[in-house]
């Protein structure tokens, strides 16, 4: 959990974009297809509200590239299916991926 000098996170309002995005929540995970403006808000013991804005950017371009096919018959091309990390990633992992071969009939 981050540091903040907040005296209770839990009263954190956060919006993404200007969409409120979490009320009473001390933190907030985003998962954005682009980039957003995510602001936390808190009120103070006199009512008034301060805030705090940050702007994440994502580049859609430098995530990784999966290739639409490949050709397991040997010949030495595509032979192997690989996810290729983009320029600013060294690998990628991750306990959800899953890959399902399924055969023609």
């Amino acid at each position: 959990m981050p540091t903040t000098n907040v005296p209770d996170p839990s009263a954190l309002l956060w919006a993404v974009d200007g969409i409120p995005a979490c009320t009473n929540c001390p933190s907030l995970t985003l998962r954005p297809a682009g980039s957003v403006l995510v602001e936390a808000s808190f009120p103070d013991a006199s009512g008034c509200l301060a805030s705090a804005a940050t702007t994440v950017q994502v580049n859609r371009n430098d995530l990784f590239y999966i290739p639409n096919a490949f050709s397991p018959n040997d010949d030495g091309m595509n032979d192997r299916f690989h996810i290729y990390p983009g320029p600013y990633n060294d690998a990628i992992t991750s306990p959800y991926l899953c890959l399902a071969f399924i055969p023609r009939t």
